[in-house]
């Protein structure tokens, strides 16, 4: 997706931007190019609102997601989403382009003051004054979601703004001059940047997009359970103390095989996936370990691993818990690229997320501590839906699941855990 982004970003500069010059050139002996004279501040502001906007959401989020430097919101990063704005993003430019083509030999790429074209209001200017940058606005906003990080979800307010500037101060004043109550009338019956007239229709683009923004960050917070408030020192029993220890373990081993898999495969399934397990149980551990801080409980156990869970006796090493990889299978996914090992990351994650609910559903039962039994709940329900996706997503590729490894012998050493 982010490749797609740059593609998309590309295409706009050369369909919108190089190719009309040319077709401007060819058609009038104009390239349409305007160097506005003595621009004002609010013209050089909108400037900078327009490329600082353009860059976030066509380069740098794209870049900043294709290096790992940044990754998507979770609520935002879904293949739905996704292909939304891809198609909200080639609307944008064919958009673009069908108004350039409605303005004909009045086509300009800024105003000059000094000459005087025509008023346009046939096509698409019938239903809204500045059809171009709406489009634009839309083509940015199907960007912003097709990398939907924190770099490119204020790129599509950044360029609103910029627009509203170039248009009130700019734009406008020059109609009104050169055109006087032919212009007023038409700007009576249609909006700016929508179909409608009236503030709240302008003011609808930039707030409804911040507003979007700001749910989406905040429910990628409030809905993550390693969220969660940290319970009261004192209040954890064996069951509580033990499913945190043991679960810390096995998250830890999900977040690993996940960043194998992230880096491993150009799959944007796959990657998204990975992150959200990445994302949500790299917190969660984090959570964990602060609890037996909090309680003062040693984070290795002298009874081994499970010795907490009813049916489990002690003396259980890390990698016998339920769904737990090998060492060996692990390596094998460290080597293995492409939709190889997009598969084999599916079959190793299915029975370790079979194994976290099973630990999950015992501390339901046996969890005394309000916090644990609300974290216990909500990996039961969040790890059973990603099992039915990753089977899902196994049977696309052509392949089943597999059960879980009965893991090393007991006699083998156990790796060491590190925290």
């Amino acid at each position: 997706m982010p490749v797609l982004a740059l593609v998309l970003f590309a295409a706009f500069l050369l369909l919108a931007g190089v190719a009309r010059i040319l077709i401007q050139y060819r058609r009038t002996g104009d390239t349409g190019i305007r160097r506005a004279r003595a621009a004002g501040p609010a013209q050089q502001w909108a400037r900078v609102a327009l490329v600082t906007g353009s860059l976030l959401v066509g380069v740098a989020a794209p870049v900043a997601e294709l290096t790992g430097v940044l990754d998507a919101v979770p609520t935002l990063a879904r293949p739905g989403l996704r292909l939304t704005g891809a198609a909200l993003a080639v609307l944008g430019i064919g958009a673009a382009i069908g108004a350039q083509s409605a303005m004909g030999a009045s086509w300009r790429d800024d105003v000059d003051p000094t000459e005087r074209t025509a008023l346009i209001t046939h096509g698409p200017f019938a239903l809204v004054r500045n059809p171009i940058y709406t489009a634009a606005l839309t083509w940015a906003i199907g960007l912003a979601l097709l990398v939907p990080n924190l770099l490119a979800l204020p790129g599509p307010l950044l360029l609103w703004l910029g627009l509203e500037l170039q248009v009130r101060y700019v734009e406008e004043p020059y109609l009104r001059r050169v055109h006087g109550a032919a212009y007023e009338e038409y700007a009576a019956r249609t909006g700016r940047l929508s179909g409608a007239t009236g503030r709240p229709r302008w003011l609808a683009w930039g707030t409804g997009w911040l507003l979007l923004c700001a749910l989406a960050v905040a429910v990628a917070f409030a809905s993550s359970p390693g969220r969660a408030a940290t319970p009261e020192p004192g209040t954890a029993t064996a069951a509580d103390e033990g499913f945190a220890r043991d679960m810390a373990v096995h998250h830890q081993q999900a977040v690993e095989m996940s960043f194998l898999a992230r880096d491993n495969t150009a799959d944007e399934e796959v990657r998204t996936l990975a992150f959200d397990v990445i994302n949500t149980q790299a917190n969660q551990r984090g959570m964990m370990l602060g609890w037996l801080d909090t309680w003062q409980a040693p984070k290795i156990s002298v009874d081994g691993a499970m010795a907490w869970m009813e049916g489990h006796g002690g003396g259980m090493a890390p990698t016998d818990m339920p769904g737990m990889a090998t060492r060996e299978q692990v390596d094998r996914l460290k080597n293995t690229k492409g939709a190889d090992a997009e598969v084999l990351y599916l079959q190793l994650m299915i029975p370790h997320h079979q194994g976290g609910v099973a630990m999950a559903e015992a501390a339901v039962k046996q969890a005394r501590n309000p916090q644990v039994k609300a974290l216990a709940e909500g990996i039961v329900r969040a790890q059973q839906s990603e099992i039915d996706l990753m089977t899902s997503m196994l049977g696309r590729r052509g392949a089943t699941p597999t059960p879980a490894s009965p893991g090393p012998a007991p006699s083998a050493p156990a790796p060491s855990a590190h925290h």
